[in-house]
């Protein structure tokens, strides 16, 4: 979808928006522009730019190959923390299905994802209000993200609660 401020792409957990003027909008955002060196990618949140989120890598890559770039892999470097990341599309008839891309080494200490707890989340079971409970392990790569193990596809309601399990006490930043 196009809105008026760039172009708005709908993930499994998030939207993110691609466009000129991130900074006016309080959701992710991000910016993806030609460098000498590759292409640069930029990721907002509320204005303030932030490490690049799983979102808004695997956008850049489906934009990338939507604007006829298929080189294989596509290498884009983030301003914030200088990193760089190797993007590679799957695709089927043409249409982008995945974007893989490394994200460095997991951690599993709760002081390097950060979690509130002494001990790591591994497989442990968690609850959310009107939920029936799931089992979750947090692991951290540049930013601490939450493995959610379901059972049946019936437990696939659960994979919308992305902004409750984000905003979880479990994660204090997160």
């Amino acid at each position: 979808m196009v809105t008026k401020e760039g172009i708005l792409i709908r993930t499994c957990t998030e939207d993110v928006l691609f466009g000129e003027s991130p900074e006016n909008y309080t959701d992710l955002s991000a910016v993806l522009g030609e460098g000498a060196e590759g292409f640069i990618l930029r990721t907002y949140r509320n204005g303030e730019e932030i490490h690049p989120t799983a979102e808004s890598l695997a956008c850049a890559g489906k934009i990338l190959w939507d604007q006829g770039i298929r080189e294989c892999p596509v290498t884009v470097k983030c301003l914030k923390n200088a990193g760089e990341y190797r993007l590679l599309c799957s695709t089927c008839n043409h249409q982008v299905t995945a974007v893989t891309f490394s994200v460095g080494k997991a951690e599993f200490l709760p002081k390097n994802i950060p979690i509130r707890f002494e001990k790591s989340i591994i497989n442990d079971k968690i609850s959310l209000p009107e939920q029936r409970p799931f089992r979750m392990t947090a692991v951290g790569f540049s930013d601490p993200y939450a493995v959610i193990f379901i059972d049946t596809v019936g437990d696939c309601a659960l994979l919308s609660q992305g902004a409750k399990i984000r905003s979880m006490q479990v994660f204090p930043q997160g």
